[in-house]
């Protein structure tokens, strides 16, 4: 059995750290998993708004903070994905039913904002949906 280990991430700064320090390679690792990609946007979106003094993105016109919000993002996923270590992001699952002129049927979607799963899915090679 190979080795896993968890480190938990409370702060987007602590997420940028960890995330180069990974990089580095001083470990034994091959693969960094997010669990889950919902919950590091959310710290993500919190430095935005902290840094720019704004208690949402929507406080900046424009969607400013929101491209920040995206830019911030994507910058340290994109230099793990481009890295020699695997990357995997976890999500959870949202239903919604959908009806066209011959059925109804249900589509699952992750539950990552639409602007910022369109940013992992460039980076993915295999999107996996699993269920019990």
């Amino acid at each position: 059995m190979k080795d896993v280990y968890e480190e938990k991430i409370n702060s987007w700064e602590e997420y940028i750290q960890k995330g180069a320090e990974f990089i580095a390679g001083n470990h034994n690792f091959n693969v960094l998993t997010i669990d889950t990609i919902d919950r590091l946007h959310k710290l993500c979106v919190d430095y935005v708004c902290k840094k720019k003094n704004i208690t949402h993105p929507q406080d900046l016109e424009f969607g400013k903070a929101y491209d920040m919000v995206k830019d911030e993002f994507i910058r340290p996923l994109t230099k793990i994905a481009f890295s020699k270590y695997g990357l995997i992001m976890i999500s959870h699952v949202r239903e919604s039913e959908v009806t066209t002129r011959i059925r109804k049927f249900m589509k699952s979607y992750p539950t990552v904002q639409d602007h910022i799963w369109q940013l992992i899915d460039g980076l993915s090679g295999i999107i996996l949906f699993y269920t019990q």
